[in-house]
Order: structure tokens, then sequence, then C-alpha cells
């Protein structure tokens, strides 16, 4: 499984403690590029946990880029974090952090496959079923007569 496939600012690596300022990474771009699993002949599937997840960037660009339908995101996220202030957004393509109290992108343009939430450590993704599992807006979606049994933990 590989954990991030293209990661771009340094949340995504590790977070940094909230009294400290991020430093950002600035001007550079990321395009065209495909994340793509091993090919049908040899298991047909690739397992990922992020794949183009971004954080502290500021001029930055990161468009035109794409996931073969054979990449699976997932893992269990319940070793990323202690904290719940640093709960990440769980596994998915295209992630990039809120833009907030001075984090996150500035000044920068995506393709609209992002979804917003807060990257922390995603490195520290596991192979396997997630414990628990959490979702930002936008990240899941149900059609009618589907529904997500939740727990109180």
């Amino acid at each position: 499984m590989m954990r991030i496939e293209i990661g771009q600012g340094s949340s995504v690596w590790f977070t940094p403690p909230n009294d400290k300022p991020r430093e950002y990474i600035r001007g550079a771009v990321v395009k065209r590029n495909l994340i793509t699993g091993p090919a049908a002949k040899d298991g047909g599937q690739g397992r990922a946990g992020y794949g183009f997840p971004v954080s502290d960037v500021e001029d930055w660009i990161c468009t035109e880029n794409e996931v073969s339908s054979n990449v699976v995101f997932g893992g269990d996220m319940s070793e990323m974090s202690c904290d719940p202030r640093h709960i990440s957004i769980g596994p998915g393509p295209f992630i990039k952090a809120i833009p907030r109290e001075g984090r996150g992108p500035k000044s920068s343009e995506f393709q609209h496959e992002f979804v917003e939430g807060p990257p922390a450590r995603l490195i520290a993704i596991r192979p396997g079923a997630p414990r628990y599992q959490v979702f930002w807006p936008g990240q899941t979606a149900l059609r009618i007569d589907d529904y997500i049994a939740l727990q109180k933990i």
C-alpha cells in the first residue's frame, strides 16, 4: 500500500504544534500526473491512503491530475493522531487543507475534485480495515435507502 502518492505541503507529513506557524512551500506546478494500480494480470487493484493531499502551499497549481479506476483508497487511521484536534480527513484521491487561521493553501489553483478537510500526519495511515472512519463535507454521498450505522465512541 502506498500511504501518500504525491504529497504537497508539510502538514501532509507531520503535524506541527498549534502554536507554531506553518512552513509554506511556494511556487510549484503538479500537473498531468496519473496514479494507477497494477495491471489486471498482476492482481488489477492498487491500494493507497491519499492520492494528491495538499496542505501548506502558496502560489501552487495542482490541476489535470487523474486517478485510475483500479486504485482503491482506504486504510486504518487509528494511529494517525491521539489528539482529537488533529483528526485527519479520511483517505481519498484529492484532499486539501481548509484555508483558515493562517494554515492551508494560499493563492493557489486546484482542480474541482478536491475535497477540503484537515490533513495531518497522513503518513501514519496503515494498511487494513479502519477501526473508525472520519468523513468531512463532500467526502461521502448516500443514495436513497442507503444508510450508515453510527455508534457512539
